[in-house]
């Protein structure tokens, strides 16, 4: 199930490419942007489907 409030999105999407720019894409995880975005743990896995679509949200498709 794929979340919708929009602010938290974007919250994850902010967390995500904080996440790439200090780990790399190798870093890129539900957890680190769940602490990075200072949420639950599992929060990033309800609004993304799959790591593949937090790096295409987050501006970084095909990495």
């Amino acid at each position: 199930m794929v979340r919708r409030n929009d602010q938290r999105r974007a919250a994850l999407v902010d967390a995500a490419i904080e996440v790439l720019a200090r780990e790399g894409a190798r870093g890129l995880t539900f957890r680190a942007v769940d602490a990075e975005a200072a949420v639950p743990a599992g929060t990033a896995s309800n609004y993304f489907g799959s790591r593949d679509d937090l790096l295409t949200q987050a501006g970084c498709p095909g990495l």
